[in-house]
């Protein structure tokens, strides 16, 4: 039996997300950091440091560890409450409230939209047990920024919507070698990465 990696897994996720980029056409290359808030703080640092990367920071997604799991006794399943996840995009610090959240602004354009597309690949991941795309139980906060984000050199004014306590059931990825039980109708391999595409 092999074990589920989580940070893993939730790289997958957002790898398969295709959010619009409704300014410069195409879709968002979207940044995904794992690791304790000094840990990401330090990566987006890194980023900001970096002539090449420095606008690769945003937008992000943001997962917050660590994570703890609860095991069935066989194994086979692990149930997990996520603490925190961050969907965060550069915002202008002098906009308004209503400007944010408006048509057009940052939470209508970015941030409910990378929201929405991260629950549909969460709920297609095979590793993932979901009925469907609403069954998620957790918490939802929207976060209009008025101050820089973080410390550590990292002083980027940015918008979030930010989830907590995320319930989450996982099968465990199993490893068959050999032989067949003669039923054609496997389930998927919970080792491939999520695909959500439309």
């Amino acid at each position: 039996m092999s074990e589920l990696v989580l940070p893993n897994l939730f790289r997958d996720v957002v790898g398969s997300m295709k959010v619009p980029n409704t300014v410069n056409g195409g879709f968002f290359n979207i940044n995904f950091q794992s690791g304790r808030e000094l840990q990401i703080l330090e990566q987006l640092q890194k980023l900001n440091e970096s002539r090449t990367m420095k606008n690769s920071k945003y937008p992000l997604v943001a997962l917050y560890l660590p994570i703890v799991e609860k095991k069935d006794p066989l194994g086979q399943y692990s149930s997990s409450k996520i603490k925190r996840i961050t969907f965060a995009c550069s915002a202008q610090p002098t906009d308004t409230i209503e400007k944010r959240f408006a048509t057009g602004g940052t939470f209508d354009t970015i941030l409910y939209p990378m929201y929405h597309e991260f629950m549909r690949c969460l709920a297609a991941a095979p590793s993932v047990l979901s009925m469907s795309i609403d069954s998620f139980v957790h918490k939802k906060m929207d976060n209009p920024g008025p101050l820089p984000v973080g410390t550590k050199g990292v002083s980027d004014f940015v918008d979030a919507v930010e989830i907590f306590d995320l319930e989450l059931a996982f099968l465990k990825p199993i490893k068959v070698s050999g032989g067949s039980s003669g039923n054609n109708s496997n389930p998927p391999d919970p080792m491939v990465p999520a695909t959500c595409n439309k």
